[in-house]
């Protein structure tokens, strides 16, 4: 098993992680949604979307691509 496959699985299982936690944040809303009982938003496709977002959210964050080395950072 050569550096690139490693460097690949973890990869993987930190994006993994980053979903497993979004997921984990997306519940805690739809909780929080659930428990106001606001009629528009309280069902099951509202909530299952809140999670998947939420997931989907960490798991492309971590894809953000970092800015070229000879490129400084400027606040405007």
């Amino acid at each position: 098993m050569n550096g690139s496959h490693v460097n690949g699985f973890a990869q993987v299982a930190e994006r993994t992680g980053f979903a497993i936690m979004g997921a984990l944040s997306g519940l805690y809303v739809a909780a929080l949604m659930a428990k106001i009982d606001i009629e528009e938003i309280n069902s099951v496709g509202v909530l299952f979307l809140v999670i998947l977002y939420g997931s989907v959210g960490f798991y492309l964050g971590t894809n953000l691509p970092s800015l070229p080395s000879g490129v400084s950072r400027r606040v405007a």
